[in-house]
Order: C-alpha cells, then sequence, then structure tokens
C-alpha cells in the first residue's frame, strides 16, 4: 500500500519518515509514503488512476 501526501511549504525526508512511522504505529499497517514528484513517471498514470483522496 502506498500513501501519496502533499505538505504546505517545505518538508525534509526526516519529515516524511516521521510521517510514516507515525502512522503506521497508530494504523498499524504497513506502507510507504509518497510524494507526487517523487512517483516514478512509468507508473504514475496506474497509481494516480487508482488512488483514493482521503482528505
Amino acid at each position: 500500500m502506498g500513501l501519496e501526501v502533499e505538505f504546505l511549504g517545505n518538508k525534509s525526508l526526516l519529515d516524511l519518515a516521521r510521517l510514516q512511522i507515525d502512522l503506521a504505529e497508530k494504523l498499524k499497517l504497513k506502507f510507504d509514503v509518497l510524494t507526487y514528484n517523487s512517483i516514478h513517471p512509468i507508473l504514475k498514470d496506474q497509481i494516480l488512476a487508482e488512488q483514493v483522496e482521503i482528505l
């Protein structure tokens, strides 16, 4: 499972890692945290077609 996130303002790789760890602990799920720009171009269309917006 993957989670695409959009931050307001600049965030670091540590911010993404902290978010992933916090959510994984709270939700008891394993997943990857991605930004839109980090999705590989070959996979982007398929991933975006399957995404579900939660907020």
